[in-house]
């Protein structure tokens, strides 16, 4: 026994403070709620909540930014309704001035209603915000006609956004390029090209405002003379002042190309055109220099072996082939048009039948110029027939379509649409977005050709093709962006309702805003299933992170309860061991 030190009262204390302590984790997790209060709770537990908590935080704000960015889209497409509507009522005003029971008064007024709501197009297109911020990209560089659009950030992470651009709606004209540059010119402006292909020159005044289509042509005479007509196709000029002005037009000959010259002032003082200066703008309907020879383009005629609104071909006579080698063959006529049928005896025209047999027999087709005629996909198209007991081959619903030419000009490529056949072949094009190719008028530019051995040529020297791909992004929907009027704000006047191509030009406005409307409508339901995809990620990280952080009660209070008993204990047992040095005295007395 020891008077210093009390062993006993040592230890019990250490445990009261040990059980203290656990007393106070307790009752701060049961009062906090949460089971990680300090990081000495669990170091990589803390570490872990941590990264979740600003996941949570970033997708429940994620969730309100596509909420915001869906409101901008409602209020872009509402304001997108309404220039429709307004479209709409243009449409109609163009409609009913082309009447001509309308009188000039009348169709003023129709122009006047046109122009006020061609400004009230661009009003829209100017004040359409959202958070003062400019919508459709007027005066606000980030908006939804800008190149890069407007970003929302619909994750917690870097880089988890989606950009709303209304600028990738494409318009697309195939349209002839222009072989030289425009140029302005006093006096006399010097024209190169010849007659006989068809050249038509722009040409615009100093101002502006007035712009002719002139074309030269070749007289029965051999003399050269032009035609000059306005942007509605009109020609404006008599025939006593286009002979007139046929003197002005003088042709230089040198090294095997003509040059035609056309005087400025015989250009003004005809026709009550009267400028200082004009510019001219060469630009090659078919024939020229300064485009693309088609050569050795392959031809494939399309056909098909559906029966219906076919044509029948019967009794047919067959010729012999030559024997294990070619196959026996037969001229049919369908649609007016004669083919060569060669016969096999497989569906897959492998086996050559050098003599018609009577029963089932398959046979191809090639036109007059080598072409066989082949499916959609380009493969050979085998036909199905009977021959009979004198060798005549027939069969029901045969149908075959026009040849077509695949034809590469600079970079792009064109599906040319063949008439005719030999040298009297013409064509048209269509680009991969099966829009026509137009001459300078708008009208369909028919080009000129060969086709021989199956190949679709154009002259090397006269036959080049000048086209070009026109591919325009929207940058608003102001009326000149929608194509259907000139002039920015209040100044906006719309185009001549009473014009050619006015209904068609409105109709292919209201066209592009449906599909902008379209694109905002797509947009609205990927927010939404954005929306609910941050809502679930949130849900199921939120429950994740509960059980790293949040305090189980019921395990808490038996812990509490626990450790409360033996800090009672331990404070019963400290007063026990405090009174075994009392036990000396006793000793020291006696």
């Amino acid at each position: 026994m020891v008077i210093n030190h009390n062993i006993a009262a040592l230890n019990t204390l250490s445990n009261l403070q040990k059980n203290t302590s656990a007393v106070q984790d307790s009752l701060q997790k049961l009062s906090t709620g949460s089971k990680i209060n300090k990081a000495a709770d669990d170091a990589s537990g803390l570490a872990i909540s941590q990264k979740m908590q600003a996941q949570i935080n970033g997708l429940n704000q994620a969730q309100e930014n596509v909420s915001n960015g869906n409101s901008l889209i409602q209020t872009s497409e509402g304001a997108l309704g309404n220039v429709q509507d307004i479209l709409q009522k243009m449409r109609t005003l163009a409609v009913q001035a082309q009447n001509d029971t309308q009188n000039d008064t009348d169709k003023s007024n129709l122009q006047d209603q046109a122009n006020a709501l061609a400004q009230e197009i661009n009003r829209i297109s100017d004040q359409t915000t959202y958070n003062t911020k400019n919508v459709f990209g007027q005066t606000d560089s980030e908006g939804l006609f800008s190149n890069s659009g407007l970003q929302i950030q619909i994750g917690a992470d870097s880089g988890q956004t989606i950009n709303l651009t209304l600028g990738g709606t494409v318009v697309t004209t195939s349209t002839l390029v222009s072989a030289s540059a425009a140029t302005s010119a006093t006096g006399s402006t010097t024209l190169s090209g010849d007659a006989a292909d068809g050249y038509q020159y722009f040409v615009s005044t100093s101002s502006g405002t007035d712009t002719y289509a002139v074309t030269l042509n070749t007289a029965s005479d051999g003399s050269i003379y032009a035609t000059f007509k306005d942007s509605d196709g009109n020609q404006v000029m008599s025939t006593a002042v286009t002979t007139a002005f046929t003197a002005a037009v003088s042709a230089t000959t040198a090294n095997g190309t003509t040059t035609y010259s056309i005087a400025n002032s015989a250009l003004f003082t005809a026709g009550n055109i009267t400028a200082t200066t004009i510019n001219y703008d060469l630009t090659g309907v078919q024939g020229g220099t300064a485009g693309t020879a088609v050569s050795a383009t392959a031809v494939t005629l399309v056909g098909s072996q559906t029966t219906t609104g076919g044509t029948n071909i019967a009794a047919t006579d067959t010729t012999d082939g030559t024997a294990g080698a070619d196959p026996a063959t037969a001229t049919v006529t369908i649609n007016g048009v004669a083919y060569t049928a060669s016969l096999y005896s497989d569906s897959s025209a492998t086996t050559v039948m050098q003599t018609a047999s009577a029963g089932n027999v398959y046979f191809t087709l090639t036109d007059a110029d080598g072409n066989v005629v082949k499916d959609s996909s380009g493969s050979k198209l085998v036909f199905t027939g009977t021959a009979d007991a004198s060798k005549k081959l027939s069969a029901t619903g045969l149908n075959v379509g026009g040849k077509t030419a695949s034809v590469t000009l600079g970079t792009a490529t064109y599906t040319a649409n063949i008439a005719g056949s030999g040298t009297n072949t013409t064509f048209t094009l269509t680009d991969v977005n099966g829009q026509v190719v137009k001459d300078t008028n708008g009208e369909t530019a028919t080009f000129t050709g060969s086709v021989t051995g199956g190949q679709l040529t154009t002259n090397s020297t006269t036959g080049k093709i000048n086209v070009t791909e026109s591919t325009s992004y929207l940058d608003a929907v102001s009326v000149s962006a929608l194509g259907v009027g000139t002039g920015v704000g209040e100044a906006a006047t719309a185009l001549s309702l009473t014009g050619s191509n006015a209904i068609n030009t409105i109709q292919t406005a209201i066209d592009t805003v449906s599909k902008l409307r379209s694109k905002m409508g797509a947009y609205q339901n990927r927010f939404t299933y954005a929306g609910d995809t941050l809502d679930i990620e949130s849900q199921n990280l939120t429950a994740a992170q509960s059980t790293l952080t949040d305090t189980d009660v019921a395990q808490e209070m038996m812990n509490y309860t626990k450790n409360n008993i033996l800090v009672q204990s331990a404070q019963a047992m400290l007063a026990q061991a405090n009174q075994l040095p009392q036990g000396m005295l006793s000793l020291l007395k006696s």
